[in-house]
């Protein structure tokens, strides 16, 4: 299996991808996930091939703002963030994830993905939330670079609705959260039920 890597490719270098309809060059922010050698959840497996479809997919994206796009010409060249969840323990192993010992599912179990989706802002836009003194090597890097568009992060969904992660959900309804959505507890109680059902059924994937 090749090996991910996050730098840019230039994209439409491609012969077998369309020509592109305007200059268009994606980059991905410092430390993306998806492209670390180890990697729980959705994982870029051919960096070549995902880059010539980010190029493909951003073509598309005709806004000035940070957004979603669609993107499933780069559905063959990563893998998903979820399998079925399993009794055989030579399909899981254990791995470090957000601070804790987790038992996960091996990368091979992962369901087939069916829908990807890249965050993806301008040029300009990134560069205008970076704070000049703390971020300054990350300015001079993106200056330096031919990118048009930065890639924030890369969705997978397979054949299933996911719900809100619990350990997320948990963080934004904590009392001393003051950006707490006010919700109401019938709506939360709805929301973790959802998620504790996912979790029998379903299990995160990591290398």
């Amino acid at each position: 299996m090749e090996t991910a890597t996050a730098e840019p490719f230039v994209l439409g270098a491609d012969t077998n991808t369309k020509p592109a309809t305007k200059s268009v060059m994606v980059g991905p922010i410092p430390g993306l996930a998806a492209f670390r050698e180890q990697v729980v959840g959705t994982k870029v497996l051919n960096p070549e091939g995902f880059w010539a479809a980010a190029r493909t997919a951003v073509e598309r994206f005709d806004s000035s703002r940070t957004g979603f796009v669609s993107c499933p010409e780069a559905i063959p060249f990563i893998s998903g963030a979820f399998g079925a969840r399993t009794m055989n323990p030579g399909r899981m192993h254990i791995v470090t994830y957000r601070g804790r010992l987790e038992y996960l599912l091996k990368r091979q179990h992962a369901m087939p993905v069916v829908c990807c989706e890249l965050i993806v802002g301008t040029r300009e836009n990134y560069l205008a939330d970076l704070n000049r003194e703390k971020d300054a090597e990350e300015i001079r890097r993106v200056r330096a670079s031919s990118c048009t568009h930065i890639l924030y992060s890369v969705l997978t969904s397979p054949e299933l609705v996911i719900p809100y992660p619990l350990d997320d959900l948990l963080e934004e309804i904590k009392i001393d959260n003051p950006e707490s959505p006010s919700w109401k507890l019938r709506e939360i109680l709805a929301k973790l039920r959802v998620g504790h059902e996912f979790k029998k059924e379903y299990c995160l994937v990591a290398d």
